[in-house]
């Protein structure tokens, strides 16, 4: 008697890797009874028949497993898949918001890996391995810096969104003595909205924002008048 049996076919799947202690298996099965197996104690299999069991691994390295296909009369088919698992790094950069100027510093950390940097061509980092981290915008916006940690084809990443301001730096000119009681004021605008602030002796005519303002005094004395910048509501400054 001559018997035709359908060899089984068995399909482990490709090589892989995986980031961590855990990975989902993806064989494909043909037919028969299926099994995996393998030599290496550091690797735990959780439903060993099932084609797309889970796996643990105990510590990284790279391990063997073996997709045996039965089909009951003597006809088996194996196959070898290798995985290799890595550990699974981690990548913190503290959030910032927003900064007055074209500095920022970053707290970073990170484990099993190497540091990496993605800045946009707007930003630079004065020494990438000091604490904190100083980046250095050439022009004010908001930036994304990216933080990342590299361990083999493992990445780990974070993110901080840094809105840099252009400081103002407030010239309200010289003081002195005025013959009378009125005054003409000529202040010298850097970035942003300026505004006149006064004490309340002192009538302004017109409005008190932008730079030039005549004044009128109530009283004759030494006054205090102070000209503020601010720039996107945020970053100020002020001179008397």
């Amino acid at each position: 008697v001559i018997l035709n049996l359908i060899f089984p076919d068995a399909n482990a799947g490709a090589d892989d890797f995986a980031c961590g202690t855990e990975y989902q298996l993806e064989a494909i099965p043909s037919f028969g009874e299926t099994l995996w197996t393998t030599n290496d104690p550091e690797i735990t299999i959780e439903d060993p028949v099932s084609p797309t069991s889970s796996i643990t691994a105990t510590t990284p390295g790279i391990y063997a497993l073996f997709w045996t296909e039965d089909d009951g009369s003597g006809c088996l088919d194996s196959d070898t898949l290798t995985i290799e698992f890595f550990n699974q790094p981690t990548a913190f950069i503290a959030a910032v918001d927003s900064v007055c100027g074209p500095e920022v510093e970053l707290t970073v950390s990170e484990t099993n890996g190497t540091p990496n940097w993605e800045l946009s061509a707007n930003v630079a980092l004065v020494n990438p391995l000091s604490d904190p981290v100083i980046a250095v915008a050439a022009a004010e916006g908001l930036e994304a810096i990216i933080y990342q940690t590299i361990n083999g084809p493992c990445v780990a990443a974070d993110t901080a969104f840094v809105e840099f301001i252009d400081q103002p730096v407030a010239d309200a000119g010289e003081g002195g003595l005025v013959c009378g009681d009125q005054l003409n004021l000529f202040a010298s605008v850097s970035v942003g909205i300026g505004v006149w602030v006064l004490p309340d002796e002192l009538i302004p005519f017109g409005t008190t924002v932008g730079p030039t303002l005549t004044v009128n005094a109530s009283f004759f004395g030494f006054y205090d008048i102070i000209w503020m910048e601010t720039n996107k509501g945020f970053c100020m400054d002020s001179d008397t």
